[in-house]
């Protein structure tokens, strides 16, 4: 037996108590309101930014890891395959500073190592999924972690100056007010 059913349109009231023309006229609404939030793109400046800490923080989390494996295995055994694998002459003079430096951390110093740069890589990842999905929490921590981190690029700048730190001090700087001025944009 085949029963017609009409359903009221939007912003119509509900005349009927059927309880499947109710259940349907809420399915139908909320499908609309789903594909009409699905239209709707990305900020693209938040989405680069979020694909750039995501991309950080699986950098910083492979980095910790790789950490934890010197820890098991030791320096040498882990990174002479790597220096043979990628043919870097072993007398090289910044393989060889790289190599002391990495020889006077002991087991306790690359624990402590990991496990910071498991912790940054966790924020670079959080920071980045909640700017994937705009939330303005996410703003705000990006902007404080940013932030935070800009008198050590100065210090270490003028320390030592490089391009590489100099180009990192610029973006960061960047991201704080790209971030400042959306959150400001926001309120308004």
């Amino acid at each position: 037996m085949a029963r017609s059913v009409s359903y009221p349109k939007a912003n119509e009231p509900i005349v009927s108590c059927d309880l499947h023309s109710i259940v349907a006229h809420d399915l139908k609404e909320s499908s609309v309101k789903r594909n009409a939030k699905k239209k709707q793109s990305h900020d693209k400046g938040l989405l680069t930014l979020a694909i750039f800490k995501w991309f950080k923080g699986l950098v910083l989390f492979l980095v910790g890891v790789g950490f934890l494996k010197l820890m098991r295995h030791g320096v040498a055994a882990t990174v002479h395959p790597w220096v043979n694998a990628l043919r870097v002459d072993p007398d090289n003079r910044y393989l060889g500073t790289f190599l002391a430096k990495l020889n006077l951390l002991d087991e306790k110093k690359i624990k402590a190592l990991s496990e910071l740069t498991i912790a940054y890589s966790t924020l670079f990842l959080v920071e980045g999924t909640g700017l994937f999905f705009e939330k303005r929490w996410a703003a705000f921590l990006t902007i404080i972690a940013t932030i935070s981190f800009i008198p050590i690029e100065i210090y270490e700048l003028l320390k030592a100056p490089s391009l590489l730190k100099g180009v990192a001090l610029v973006i960061n700087a960047a991201i704080a007010v790209f971030l400042v001025l959306k959150v400001r944009r926001a309120r308004s």
